[in-house]
């Protein structure tokens, strides 16, 4: 089954003005990013939905292709980088740390649960 990822962009108001943001939607699923790859973020979500990471995926912006067929994982596997100065670019995905990092928050969190059950 080809998966469909749809973008476009939004604008919401933000304490600085207005801040547009790029919101990638597909299966059920979004990601909502002001600044980096907003694809790449929901094709990892994709994949922890338990998407095949070889299942074809096609980008589309108001029912037009912008990106044409080419598997999940080349999407998930890497992050677009996009400091305030300088180029953008294309960095690979650190899945270590980043499970890493959602076991310390999941740690974190329970730990301030715990505490607040206590009070």
């Amino acid at each position: 089954m080809t998966l469909i990822i749809t973008i476009r962009n939004e604008s919401r108001p933000g304490k600085d003005g207005t801040r547009s943001f790029s919101i990638a939607e597909c299966e059920g699923l979004s990601a909502a990013k002001s600044k980096g790859g907003v694809i790449h973020e929901l094709a990892r979500l994709l994949q922890e939905a338990g998407h095949n990471r070889e299942a074809p995926v096609i980008v589309q912006r108001d029912g037009v292709t912008v990106f044409g067929e080419r598997p999940l994982r080349e999407w998930a596997d890497y992050m677009l980088y996009e400091p305030d100065g300088g180029p953008m670019r294309l960095i690979k995905w650190n899945y270590e740390a980043q499970a890493k990092l959602k076991a310390e928050r999941t740690a974190k969190a329970e730990k301030s649960a715990v505490k607040e059950a206590a009070a």
